[in-house]
């Protein structure tokens, strides 16, 4: 082989050499540039599963006020019941008969006839009175031990309003007062009790309202911070 057909060897195999080199280059390019989409459209995926996922659970879930207010309604609808039928089993009672008629708690509104009573009442209607306070008391007890664990100063009010018809009905038995006037401060101890525990229940109800608030505030702060960190970090992976 003589010099000329050495160079001309040599040339052919460097051309072959820097093509098999272009060509490498541009298979690396193109490898990671689809690496490159995939790991972008993955990210893009993924941020939106997360976002998607944030804002259903802040939408779907219910705040701590709301959780609370659910929890007294509930409550408060289940000891009413409970405390009516334990009420309606002792009041039901035909031994009480005699004093059912001049029971202002058991007739629920005081009429006329009952205010205007100037009787005193009788050793048998005392005990009678007597005895059908200890049936009801439990029921009192129960009723407000379990709203006092979920509206407290409910319960305080439920239970000095108890006190006091109580200290209404050591008068009439010791016959200190007629059975009209125990009618008729029994009917402004229950009227202020109605008056308190309504707006109580108002206060209650404002309070969780601003709580509810304040929490689906904070909610949306933490989705939108949320937001922009993903998106910072979308942009700064782009790059």
């Amino acid at each position: 082989m003589d010099a000329q057909q050495i160079r001309n060897c040599t040339a052919k195999y460097d051309s072959g050499i820097s093509m098999h080199k272009r060509n490498f280059r541009l298979n690396k390019f193109e490898y990671l540039n689809s690496i490159k989409r995939i790991a972008e459209a993955l990210r893009s995926l993924i941020t939106l599963q997360i976002s998607l996922t944030l804002a259903l659970a802040v939408g779907a879930c219910s705040t701590n006020a709301q959780r609370q207010g659910d929890l007294i309604r509930e409550t408060g609808t289940a000891a009413h019941a409970e405390n009516a039928a334990c009420n309606s089993a002792v009041n039901n009672n035909a031994k009480y008969d005699k004093i059912a008629a001049r029971d202002p708690i058991r007739t629920g509104a005081a009429t006329l006839a009952q205010l205007s009573d100037e009787l005193l009442i009788t050793r048998e209607e005392a005990d009678l009175l007597i005895a059908w306070q200890s049936e009801i008391q439990p029921c009192r007890d129960k009723y407000i031990a379990t709203i006092r664990a979920v509206v407290p100063q409910i319960a305080l009010t439920r239970e000095e309003a108890g006190s006091a018809r109580d200290a209404v009905f050591v008068e009439l038995i010791e016959r200190k007062i007629s059975w009209g006037t125990a009618t008729s401060k029994i009917r402004d101890i229950n009227s202020q009790t109605a008056r308190e525990v309504t707006s109580e229940m108002q206060q209650v109800t404002s309070q969780l309202d601003r709580q509810n608030q304040a929490e689906l505030e904070q909610r949306a702060i933490a989705l939108q911070n949320f937001t922009n960190s993903v998106n910072a970090i979308s942009a700064a992976a782009a790059q």
